[in-house]
C-alpha cells in the first residue's frame, strides 16, 4: 500500500526533510505528527487549528486522520505549515501495523508524536513498544460507552501506552483526575491545560443578515441556543424536551447550531413536539460568533463533556448559561452562574432556563460576568504559551537525553 504525505499548499511534494530542517527566519523547525481518530470538526480539531495558527513556524504539523475524514481541513485553507498524511491503517492493529506506524514516523522524520484520545491509542502503543520519538497525548473525553465507567481493558492499555509519554494533556480537572486515579499515570506527566479562545472574535455585534435568516430579528424575543455536533452523547433530545417544558409558560425560541449524523432524526423529533415550530436548526457555522451574541441563554444538555469550546465562546458572547452538570462545566462558568448548573434531566434543565427567562436583568448580569470570567481565565494566548512549553519540553528533552 502506498504512502503519501499531501501538503495543503500548491505543492504536492512529499515532505520528508532530514533532521535539522530550518525555518526561513532561522532556527530549528520541529516536525509534529498529530494522529486523530478522525479529522472531523470537534473540540480536539478546533484546538489543533488554533495551535497551528498561534504557534507559528516554529513547528510543522503533519496530520494523520485514521478515518480519512478531513472536514476540519477547511478551517486551515490559508495556512501553509501543515500537511495531510494519507495512509490507511486497518483496525484492529496487529504487529505489521505497529511496524508500519513506526516506519511512517521514521520516513517523515518526526520530532514529536501527538495522539488524540482512545481512537489513536495504537500509535501510542507502537511508539511505546520501540520509541521513534517523544510522545505527547491529548485527552478530550470519551464515547458514550465510557461516560459513567471507563472500560477496564482500555484502562490497562492506557496505562501501558501513556505511561511512556512525555506529557498527557488534560483540558479538564475531571480528566486530570481520571488519568491519575483510574489509569495510574505518574503525576509528573499528567498536566492540566485548559482550552482558550480568541477573545477578539467576540467583540462585534451579531450578523444582522444571519439573525434575520434564522428568524431572530425581533429584539424582544428571548433566544435559547446551543452549539453541538449532532451526536448521541450530546443528548439534544433532552434539550428539545426541556424547551418544550419551558415553552408552556414562556414565548421564546431554541436555536441549535451544528450538524451531524443525527440531524434528520432530531429535526423529525423536534417537529413532532408541541414547540417544534419554535425550534430552529441552523446547521454548522464556522463562525458561531456571528449569532451567539443574539442568544440570551446558552443551554447544554450533553451526557458527556470535558471543557467545550462552544461554552467558552458563548460566555465570551455575554450569554448566561443553563447546563446539566457534566465535565468541568461548573468550574468554567462565573461563580454566580454556577447556581444554574443542574442534574441530568429535562425537567431540571427546564427549571434553570425558566428561572433565567423570568429574570432578564439577572440573565444579562450573568452574561456580563461570564464574559469577564472567560477573559480573565481562558485567553488563547496563555494556552499557546503552555502548549509551546509542552511541545518544546518534549523534543528538547529528547535531544538532551
Amino acid at each position: 500500500m502506498s504512502r503519501q504525505s499531501q501538503p495543503v499548499t500548491q505543492s504536492n511534494e512529499v515532505t520528508q526533510d532530514p533532521p535539522g530542517r530550518t525555518r526561513s527566519s532561522g532556527g530549528r523547525q520541529y516536525r509534529l505528527l498529530h494522529v486523530f481518530p478522525s479529522f472531523d470538526i470537534g473540540g480536539s480539531q478546533t484546538r489543533f487549528v488554533q495551535l497551528v495558527k498561534g504557534l507559528g513556524t516554529e513547528f510543522h504539523h503533519l496530520v494523520l486522520s485514521l478515518s480519512n475524514n478531513w472536514q476540519a481541513a477547511e478551517l486551515l485553507e490559508e495556512v501553509s505549515n501543515w500537511e495531510k498524511v494519507r495512509e490507511d491503517f486497518p483496525k484492529p492493529f496487529r504487529m505489521p501495523e505497529y511496524r508500519r506506524a513506526r516506519q511512517l514516523m521514521r520516513d517523515l522524520n518526526v520530532d514529536l508524536l501527538v495522539t488524540y484520545n482512545w481512537g489513536a491509542v495504537d500509535f501510542a502503543i507502537a511508539n511505546r513498544l520501540m520509541a521513534v520519538c517523544p510522545h505527547v497525548d491529548m485527552q478530550d473525553g470519551f464515547g458514550p460507552e465510557e461516560v459513567v465507567t471507563r472500560l477496564l481493558r482500555r484502562n490497562l492499555f492506557r496505562f501501558l501506552s501513556y505511561s511512556g509519554a512525555s506529557t498527557l494533556v488534560a483540558p479538564s480537572r475531571m480528566l486530570e483526575n481520571i488519568a491519575r486515579r483510574e489509569w495510574h499515570l505518574p503525576k509528573s506527566i499528567v498536566r492540566y491545560l485548559p482550552n482558550g479562545i480568541d477573545l477578539s472574535r467576540f467583540s462585534s455585534s451579531p450578523d444582522p443578515a444571519l439573525v434575520t435568516r434564522l428568524g431572530l430579528d425581533d429584539p424582544g424575543l428571548p433566544v435559547i441556543g446551543t452549539v453541538a455536533t449532532l451526536r448521541p452523547e450530546k443528548n439534544l433530545r433532552r434539550l428539545i424536551d426541556a424547551f418544550n417544558l419551558v415553552r408552556e409558560h414562556h414565548i421564546c425560541k431554541l436555536v441549535i447550531i451544528g450538524d451531524g449524523a443525527l440531524r434528520d432524526d432530531l429535526e423529525s423529533y423536534a417537529a413532532s413536539t408541541n414547540a417544534g415550530g419554535d425550534i430552529v436548526f441552523a446547521g454548522r457555522l464556522n463562525n458561531p460568533e456571528a449569532v451567539l451574541g443574539r442568544f440570551d441563554i446558552y443551554a447544554l444538555s450533553s451526557d458527556t463533556e470535558q471543557m467545550p469550546f462552544s461554552l467558552l465562546e458563548a460566555m465570551a458572547s455575554k450569554c448566561a448559561v443553563a447546563s446539566v452538570d457534566v465535565g468541568d462545566i461548573a468550574n468554567m462558568v462565573s461563580p454566580d452562574n454556577r447556581a444554574y448548573i443542574c442534574e441530568k434531566s429535562a425537567g431540571a434543565l427546564a427549571d434553570q432556563i425558566s428561572t433565567l427567562l423570568q429574570n432578564p436583568d439577572l440573565t444579562r448580569e450573568l452574561g456580563l460576568e461570564n464574559s469577564r470570567f472567560v477573559a480573565e481565565n481562558f485567553d488563547e494566548n496563555v494556552m499557546f504559551a503552555r502548549y509551546r512549553e509542552v511541545f518544546l519540553g518534549a523534543v528538547k528533552g529528547r535531544q538532551s537525553a
